[in-house]
């Protein structure tokens, strides 16, 4: 019976390594924009975000999330200025281009953008949805990866969307 189970419990990590990505990723998020409402933030965000993957070689599907730190926006008027700290849950997809030692790769993201925190603006800002496309690189245990990133949401009852570079390192858990 011993055996058995650590013959189970050696199966399940080789499945882990070479089928389940886990990665931690720190984030820079930098020229980060209002559309509609014309306000710009130019300073470098940090964020740090999670996700979970299965990888199918050519393929990888999953889940993530991430916490942005709050962005400051001022328009000049009570209804134009405020921070906004958002929280994106997402699905991707990454078609791994050449899965070997350094496999490069695009991804695309899409999912539910939550309103974390945000001050100002007026009747407020509320949830909406966000995708995001990209490119990136994994070395080993190492992910590199530069998006462009979409977040819809309400500001003062009306659409709005909040457009943003980001530049992700992350390190693979498993």
């Amino acid at each position: 019976m011993k055996k058995l189970i650590i013959l189970f419990i050696f199966s399940l990590n080789a499945f882990a390594n070479y089928y389940l990505d886990l990665a931690i990723r720190p984030s820079a998020n930098f020229n980060s924009n209002l559309d509609k409402l014309e306000l710009k933030n130019n300073t470098i965000n940090p964020s740090l975000g999670a996700e979970l993957g299965a990888n199918f070689g050519y393929i990888t599907v999953g889940g993530g999330i991430e916490l942005n730190m709050p962005l400051s926006f001022d328009g000049g008027t009570a209804g134009t200025t405020g921070e906004i700290q958002n929280m994106p849950y997402y699905a991707y997809g990454r078609l791994n281009v050449f899965p070997v030692v350094f496999k490069p790769y695009l991804v695309y993201k899409v999912g539910i953008n939550k309103v974390y925190n945000y001050t100002g603006f007026g009747s407020g800002v509320e949830d909406g949805t966000f995708w995001a496309i990209g490119f990136g690189m994994d070395v080993y245990n190492f992910l590199g990866e530069v998006t462009y990133k979409n977040y819809q949401m309400d500001v003062n009852g009306k659409d709005e969307n909040l457009s943003q570079f980001q530049i992700s390192l992350g390190v693979k858990v498993f």
